[in-house]
């Protein structure tokens, strides 16, 4: 096999693990979904729109099994193309670039 043609295959199958990688945690977050929901308080306690509960859950269950920097101070990117920081700590969000910080709190169903 000549080295294009090994280049070829090798960037198939980075691209297939990275569509693997995508799908199970599209399917992870979707298991999480049925399990809770996430509220943010604005006006009294208001739920996050279904498509977001299930990254929530699944970066906070990533904080509750080891608690570090990386995964208590996280970014959730918003259909908005803004980001929504989150402090699982202290459990509260805000959106980046605005300076109001939000309680945020998780319900199991």
């Amino acid at each position: 096999m000549d080295e294009k043609v090994w280049r070829d295959k090798l960037a198939c199958v980075k691209r297939e693990i990275d569509t693997i990688r995508d799908a199970s945690t599209f399917l992870r977050d979707q298991e999480q979904t049925a399990n809770v929901k996430w509220f943010y308080y604005f006006h009294g306690w208001q739920a996050f729109d279904n498509d977001y509960h299930g990254r929530m859950e699944s970066l906070f269950q990533a904080y509750k099994a080891s608690p570090s920097r990386e995964t208590t101070n996280v970014k959730l990117k918003l259909r908005s193309g803004r980001m929504l920081l989150i402090d699982f700590a202290e459990m509260k969000q805000h959106v980046q670039g605005n300076p109001t910080i939000r309680p945020l709190k998780r319900e199991e169903l």
